[in-house]
């Protein structure tokens, strides 16, 4: 989409799907526009359940009308507020078919401090994933986002990466494969080496599991398995 100069658009707000980062500037930056997030759900009230102010710092929460949790997926246990977990909806206002702590699925996490725009309404973070993408290795529980939204913090590398889950000498081993921006990253092996080194260290901080990165060129999995893309791949052997 290539947008006249003297577009009559002058914001966008996005709800359902989440947008990472990388792509929101990018849209930014192509419309020169604010883009902001927003979250609903239709079992309640899609999308009016959350926006981002002018600060795009999380989503306030219009808490006279909900009240929201954040709780272990797997314990089901509360968790305090800043921890990443399931988000749990209670309704205050529907009379006719009231939602009580109603389990959305989505992850997330509350945000306690004092919004710069001078609301009080709670806010919550960029939804980042679903329970349902849970997957275990090494004894952990990791989600696809996770390793998503550290990459994104890596600017040598692209958007386009897959992981893959496999068996080295009977252990698990959690292996990503993600494009450079310049090809040139693979000519140089002390560049190489270094770039593999932060990401598995930024990777294994956020996670508790240590990777094996292997750097491709740009575009290589649209040439080649672009099939896989942003997905997990499990090639693990499976025990009888």
């Amino acid at each position: 989409m290539t947008p006249s100069v003297d577009t009559e658009v002058r914001q966008l707000i996005v709800g359902e799907d989440p947008i990472d980062q990388k792509e929101k500037e990018r849209i930014e930056n192509m419309l020169k526009i604010p883009i902001y997030r927003s979250y609903g759900i239709l079992e309640i009230n899609s999308p009016g359940m959350a926006i981002e102010c002018e600060q795009q710092e999380g989503m306030h929460i219009w808490e006279d009308y909900y009240f929201v949790e954040i709780i272990d997926p797997e314990k089901l246990t509360p968790l305090p507020s800043g921890e990443w977990g399931e988000l749990v909806i209670t309704t205050l206002n529907q009379e006719g078919m009231p939602l009580i702590r109603y389990r959305t699925g989505d992850i997330t996490r509350i945000i306690e401090e004092p919004c710069r725009c001078g609301r009080t309404h709670r806010r919550i973070d960029t939804i980042t994933r679903r329970t349902d993408e849970l997957f275990f290795i090494q004894g952990k529980a990791l989600y696809p986002a996770q390793i998503a939204q550290t990459l994104q913090r890596v600017p040598e590398v692209g958007d386009n990466y897959v992981i893959y889950l496999e068996t080295t000498d009977g252990n698990d081993q959690l292996t990503i494969e993600v494009e450079v921006i310049d090809n040139l990253y693979l000519d140089n092996y002390g560049k190489l080496e270094c770039l593999t080194k932060n990401i598995s260290s930024r990777i294994f901080e956020e996670t508790k599991v240590l990777p094996k990165i292997k750097l491709v060129q740009n575009n290589h999995f649209t040439l080649h398995n672009e099939k896989y893309l942003k997905q997990v791949v499990d090639r693990r052997k499976k025990t009888e």
